[in-house]
């Protein structure tokens, strides 16, 4: 992980057909310094991760109170 950056969530899912670790760094503009993925696999050397990938987070409506529930306009 990139010296100015820093772990600021975790998730895991377990799912029918496919489990989900999800792990949220602090500064998406550090993703070329992290070590976030290479970590985890020492972590967990006997796991065996069909897909490891970066994905930058972003808000969108619903997370910013935008989008209108159910019953309402």
């Amino acid at each position: 992980m990139a010296e100015d950056d820093e772990v600021i969530g975790a998730s895991v899912s377990i799912r029918d057909r496919d489990d989900l670790i999800l792990i949220w760094n602090r500064y998406a503009c550090f993703k070329d310094q992290s070590t976030v993925i290479a970590k985890l696999q020492e972590l967990l050397p006997h796991v065996g991760f069909s897909t490891m990938f970066y994905k930058a987070f972003s808000m969108h409506e619903a997370f910013e109170g935008k989008k209108a529930h159910k019953g309402q306009s």
